[in-house]
């Protein structure tokens, strides 16, 4: 990633790239729960938000055609800076094996190099679990447990990047 003089300190990078890392870490920590091959949201997935000032916010216009219809794409977006996140849920069969899922998550990702910046249950009764990526910018938030259809409990889980500039913004 490069700097960009003038264009607020943000990082450059591409959203494609930014989006796999995002996807990358959320199989990572939904493999780190141990819950085998859990049922999850059928909607969760790469999404790109706008980040920043709304008053700096530009316009990408693409200079090359692309192969594909980015449009179609997951990670598209049209406007810069941009966040990526994956919001999604994993289901649990107990409240029992939703906190033990996290309490196994943290154990494993502090041995991978992410850092557990808060694990805790606050006054309404779910645990939260905060932990930052070894690399910059990049966290996630799990809660546990959140009530399903019926009995079905459920981990909740988001995970984002930092905002970045698009390297194709249009520049004035």
């Amino acid at each position: 990633m490069d700097e960009v003089p003038g264009n607020n300190e943000l990082p450059v990078a591409h959203p494609r790239v930014v989006a796999g890392k995002v996807d990358g870490m959320a199989d990572q920590i939904k493999e780190g729960l141990g819950l085998g091959d859990p049922v999850e949201s059928k909607t969760g997935g790469v999404n790109p938000l706008p980040c920043g000032k709304e008053a700096d916010r530009r316009a990408v216009r693409r200079t090359n055609p692309p192969d594909t219809n980015p449009y179609l794409e997951p990670w598209f977006v049209d406007y810069s800076p941009y966040t990526m996140t994956v919001n999604t849920w994993v289901s649990v069969r107990s409240k029992a094996e939703a906190t033990a899922a996290l309490t196994r998550l943290s154990e494993r990702l502090s041995s991978t190099g992410w850092r557990i910046t808060a694990f805790s249950r606050p006054a309404d009764g779910t645990w939260q679990l905060r932990v930052t990526a070894p690399e910059k910018g990049y966290g996630a938030v799990l809660e546990a447990p959140i009530a399903g259809a019926g009995t079905e409990q459920r981990i909740g889980l988001d995970v984002s990047s930092p905002c970045f500039r698009h390297p194709e913004e249009e520049r004035s």
